[in-house]
């Protein structure tokens, strides 16, 4: 079984340096290791091969290597969390993975448990003492978590920090890890400093970091915030091209043009079935609003076939939304970005990223949200015209929400009222 994978990334030489130091010092052998990987991956997945990437930072990671996975929705990126302990011969040690929503760690808790694993999401909604003393005596060998809870928390922060009880941690994973830059200094503070977690674990512990997209000014600030050695740290990135998903640019006539919108209600306007659809907005206050729009449109029978998500939806609107969008009861989503991290549903046809994106990192990130399943999918950016102005220095603008924006009632349930973030995830 051949050691070279597919991808392409930057510090192979990293790797195979490791490789060499651990087979000089312990008489370790990297083609058996990774038999053994490809047989218990095999095993666990039903038949399913892993990638030579997958491997390949796995390896890493058993020989204590810090690694970044910059990979595609759908590329498999969760298995990552999980390999490092299907060769774990003690069946003792644990993995941390830090994830920026509760709902994500839960769809990812599910996933793991699926091939055999424990696993349980440790955020305020389900924290108690059952589940601490489940965490205590090990009950669950990956632990989804937040920046929140990890660091403040009273009762797991204090118990992140025993030395007793983080003995077990053979890794800490840092799901979306583009947050740790794009969240550190404003949304949420406490991703900024996640480079604390090195002090709660031995310093042969490696952190791994996964993200769909870092540009280089974003590698380069996560790096230096989790504290990473560039001289001892293995890069993956496997790109963001995808040749499925068709991009296609389309001008606002003004930058609050729902109108744009309308070709989505079009087929059930002659009878046929929507259009698997996201449409991502860059705040709340017009994700609803684009919602009460497109659900005018529909007729009336059908009107039940598109909601929305935001991040600050309850978490039992959330739940239910989800639910009923990857089951085919609704078809329309319309989401912020953050709502949408780490959304794995495979059947979508159609992303519309509604006026310019508030970075380019961002709008890769919805767009990846197209087509996972590798079907033909399209992924639409509705500019606003103020994009095209040319501006000098005199020429000084600035946008402003109007009372228009604020988000109404929810006339979908008493449940879904827009609520502020817990401070503990």
């Amino acid at each position: 079984m051949s050691s070279t994978s597919e991808n392409r990334f930057g510090h192979s030489g990293v790797l195979e340096a490791a490789r060499d130091e651990a087979t000089r010092s312990r008489q370790y052998s990297s083609e058996r290791t990774r038999t053994e990987l490809f047989s218990a991956f095999k095993t666990a997945s039903n038949g399913l091969e892993p990638y030579n990437w997958q491997l390949d930072v796995t390896e890493a990671l058993l020989l204590g290597l810090d690694c970044v996975a910059i990979a595609g929705t759908g590329s498999e990126k969760t298995m990552l969390f999980a390999m490092p302990l299907l060769v774990d011969k003690t069946n003792k040690k644990m993995v941390i993975v830090i994830s920026p929503l509760n709902d994500q760690e839960e769809d990812q808790v599910r996933r793991l448990k699926a091939i055999g694993l424990t696993a349980t999401a440790v955020n305020s909604d389900v924290w108690n003492d059952v589940l601490q003393k489940e965490i205590v005596n090990m009950k669950h060998r990956v632990i989804f978590t937040s920046p929140e809870m990890c660091l403040y928390h009273p009762s797991f922060s204090k118990l992140m920090r025993s030395a007793k009880f983080m003995k077990t941690v053979c890794m800490i994973a840092i799901d979306e890890a583009h947050c740790v830059s794009q969240w550190g200094d404003g949304l949420r503070k406490d991703f900024g400093e996640l480079g604390r977690l090195r002090s709660f674990v031995r310093t042969s512990v490696p952190v791994l970091a996964t993200s769909l997209t870092l540009p280089p000014l974003v590698l380069s600030d996560i790096q230096f915030r989790l504290h990473f050695s560039v001289r001892e740290t293995f890069l993956v990135n496997l790109g963001n091209h995808r040749a499925n998903i068709t991009n296609i640019l389309v001008p606002m006539r003004t930058a609050h043009d729902f109108g744009t919108l309308d070709f989505l209600a079009d087929k059930a306007l002659s009878g046929q079935p929507l259009r698997r659809t996201i449409v991502f907005f860059n705040t709340c206050d017009l994700a609803y609003k684009g919602f009460q729009y497109l659900r005018k449109l529909l007729p009336e029978a059908r009107q039940h076939e598109i909601n929305f998500l935001l991040a600050d939806r309850t978490k039992r609107a959330r739940r239910k939304v989800l639910r009923d969008f990857r089951t085919g009861e609704i078809n329309i989503l319309c989401a912020t970005e953050a709502a949408g991290k780490g959304m794995d549903i495979p059947d979508i046809d159609c992303v519309v990223q509604f006026m310019v994106a508030l970075s380019l990192s961002v709008l890769i990130q919805c767009f990846g949200r197209a087509g996972q399943s590798g079907q033909p999918a399209i992924a639409i950016l509705l500019i606003e015209p103020s994009v095209f102005h040319v501006r000098n220095k005199n020429d000084v603008t600035r946008r402003s929400e109007t009372a228009e924006d604020k988000v109404e009632e929810d006339p979908i349930d008493d449940d879904s009222s827009i609520v502020a973030h817990s401070k503990f995830g």
